[in-house]
């Protein structure tokens, strides 16, 4: 949305100041419709939703007895639709956050393997 802002910027500064108010509205309804257009609400609440949904059964996972199938199960189908209820993360993004990733999870591994 920072290019919206740079348009909104100069539009002010090219507009008379009696067409301002429309030109801001016009750039305001352009910016809303480009966010609908793409779905980036959604995909953002989707986001969001899908994490919540996959730190509870994280928390499931720290106390559950997986030795129990019924147990593991309903756990993995959890997860599951937790994840599908998300859409993929855009590769470039991926590939800007996978060390950090890679770092994370290998915290967390060492973390559940030392003795508690």
């Amino acid at each position: 949305m920072a290019g919206g802002g740079l348009v909104a910027a100069l539009a002010l500064l090219l507009a008379d100041a009696g067409e301002v108010g429309v030109i801001v509205a016009r750039v305001i309804v352009i910016g809303l419709s480009f966010m609908v257009a793409t779905d980036q609400l959604g995909t953002a609440l989707g986001w969001s939703a899908a994490a919540s949904a996959a730190e509870r059964v994280d928390r499931r996972l720290e106390r559950a007895d997986l030795t129990n199938l019924d147990v593991a199960m309903s756990i993995y189908a959890d997860y599951a639709v937790a994840r599908a209820g998300a859409r993929p993360i855009p590769q470039d993004l991926y590939d800007r956050r996978k060390d950090q990733l890679a770092a994370a999870w290998a915290e967390r591994r060492r973390a559940a393997a030392a003795p508690a």
